[in-house]
């Protein structure tokens, strides 16, 4: 493309979302009887439509979201039959409207005055799933719920969170996470790519002024080691700055389909974060005691990258920690070779995980109580573990909410076995050290070090 074409089609682009912030949506929003919320406004010629809302908070996070894909009898139509409205009820809402590939959101606040009657057939008919959407929401059997084919700018990533944080137990990796020094969009393509921890990067989102070496935007909880470092001896600033955004704030579910195509990134020491992980920490944060759901997994080492791991971690130690992980390995080549569809479908009693449209493992909740009761493992913060867990249901501590995260880490303890390659034990408090003094041997490595991900799509079971 010459310049002359590449500033052409800035300047179209420009024209476009000008066009977009002066149009007047007039969106309309209506509480209903005997319950729901139903918002409107007039199709001009936009792609999709989605709704985040909240309800009666002031925080910016966002409650519940509806994916509209098309209008219906020129209108955008959005509505949630499960909302339980009163008089005085503020709604904050955020409309994204995306028109030829260029996204411009709508902000805006509601309060409830008056009702309106449900006389609107949107919906004639609805087999409710055993997905559980924000509120408590159902959502209807096989209907999209969530989808990000990542076709807006980095900044109108209006779905996601970017971490900006230490990482900390129980794995501590050997990265920091400040996601935007290391994440773009690039023709619809997410690309996370980790890089060397540089001072020119660090000046940026890190105040170096004292010994505290605090994260300005710090996303972890504030005041604790996920905001700030101290560095001292063997303690050191993290060797890698590494990205991962979260629909922490804007989307969680309890079960559901969850399908993503990705690359996954190649080099010593790597690892792919595309999980789903636990909103709430109903059984508590240590030890992953809420739970983790792997949707793709696989070290970017040479002599490991042909194996992909999917399923649940539920304890940060072996033997359990991997015991409900399923393996397939790729024959021929390397899993970060290409693209892949992978694919969990989780549910009340069972999970089940896909690679390119084929099962290779499957979880069950009776499987899951005779195996760890079947596990000869002395350890006190387990037994407390387990009795957490029978407060739950039978697939408990992977019965409550969840969100989604794309991300790229490194190192840490827990998730490289024990060889004559790895630069460190998992247990030396010199861990991080080790691992920074052996760069001349793994940086080389690193020639496709950047996760690419395309698209992600939830379902409702």
């Amino acid at each position: 493309m010459t310049k002359f074409s590449l500033l052409k089609l800035l300047v179209v682009l420009c024209v476009l979302k000008l066009s977009l912030a002066n149009t007047l949506f007039n969106e309309k929003l209506e509480a209903l009887r005997p319950r729901g919320l139903k918002v409107t406004f007039p199709d001009k010629g936009y792609t999709s439509v989605t709704f985040h809302g909240a309800m009666n908070r002031t925080d910016g996070s966002k409650e519940w979201q509806i994916y509209v894909p098309k209008p219906r009898e020129g209108l955008w139509i959005m509505q949630d039959r499960n909302l339980m409205l009163e008089k005085g009820d503020q709604i904050n809402y955020d409309i994204t409207v995306n028109k030829n590939s260029v996204t411009f959101p709508i902000h805006g606040t509601w309060v409830v005055t008056e009702f309106s009657e449900d006389n609107y057939d949107f919906e004639p008919y609805c087999a409710l799933s055993e997905t559980v959407l924000q509120c408590g929401k159902k959502g209807c059997k096989g209907r999209l719920i969530f989808s990000e084919d990542f076709t807006t700018g980095i900044e109108n990533l209006t779905q996601w969170q970017f971490e900006n944080m230490y990482p900390q137990e129980p794995d501590y990796k050997f990265n920091v996470y400040l996601t935007m020094a290391v994440t773009s969009i690039d023709d619809g393509i997410l690309k996370i790519k980790p890089e060397p921890t540089k001072q020119s990067i660090i000046e940026n989102y890190i105040d170096d002024s004292t010994n505290l070496n605090i994260i300005t935007r710090c996303t972890g909880q504030i005041a604790t080691n996920e905001c700030y470092k101290v560095v001292s001896g063997p303690h050191i600033m993290p060797p890698v700055i590494s990205g991962k955004i979260t629909t922490r704030k804007s989307f969680n579910f309890k079960y559901g389909k969850i399908e993503v195509r990705a690359k996954l990134p190649v080099g010593d020491w790597l690892i792919p974060e595309i999980n789903l992980e636990p909103c709430d920490h109903v059984y508590g944060k240590l030890h992953y005691g809420s739970g983790l759901i792997r949707i793709a997994f696989a070290r970017g080492n040479s002599n490991l990258s042909n194996e992909l791991f999917g399923g649940a971690i539920i304890y940060d130690k072996e033997p359990i920690r991997s015991r409900f992980l399923k393996k397939r390995i790729h024959e021929s080549t390397i899993w970060g070779d290409d693209y892949h569809n992978y694919t969990v479908v989780w549910g009340p009693t069972s999970i089940e995980m896909f690679v390119d449209g084929e099962s290779y493992g499957y979880l069950n909740s009776t499987k899951l109580e005779s195996d760890l009761a079947d596990i000869n493992m002395i350890d006190s913060n387990l037994e407390m573990q387990k009795s957490v867990w029978n407060r739950g249901n039978i697939l408990a501590p992977l019965d409550e909410m969840f969100y989604i995260s794309l991300g790229v880490t490194v190192g840490g303890i827990h998730n490289f076995p024990v060889s004559d390659a790895k630069p460190w034990r998992d247990s030396s408090p010199k861990a991080m050290l080790k691992f920074k003094k052996n760069k001349k041997t793994w940086y080389p490595t690193w020639t496709s070090s950047e996760m690419l991900v395309e698209y992600v799509k939830v379902y409702a079971l």
